[in-house]
């Protein structure tokens, strides 16, 4: 739901301009973000930006110093005529 409230405010703030580079759009999608993060909720009186560094950041942890690595998923393959089943090896057994 909020996704949905921050997309339909940029996009009516942007909906008469034109725009010429995709560099162009991001900037000013940018500039609205920050207005976005920085104005009031109704409910909590403060701005998301608050809220963040007040309740999330203080309990962030740094990232792992190694990116993490998607595992390689096998697929079993399916009999003719038969909808095809996606398998997932995990510790043997196939979920």
């Amino acid at each position: 739901m909020a996704v949905q409230v921050v997309e339909r405010w940029i996009l009516a703030r942007l909906r008469h301009r034109r725009f010429f580079s995709l560099v162009e759009l991001n900037t000013a999608i940018r500039q609205l973000r920050g207005q976005m993060n920085d104005r009031p909720l109704q409910r909590h009186k403060v701005s998301r930006r608050e809220l963040f560094e007040t309740l999330d950041k203080p309990v962030l942890r740094p990232l792992p110093p190694t990116p993490y690595e998607y595992p390689l998923v096998k697929t079993k393959p399916a009999s003719i005529g038969i909808i095809p089943k996606w398998a997932f090896p995990i510790d043997n057994p196939c979920y």
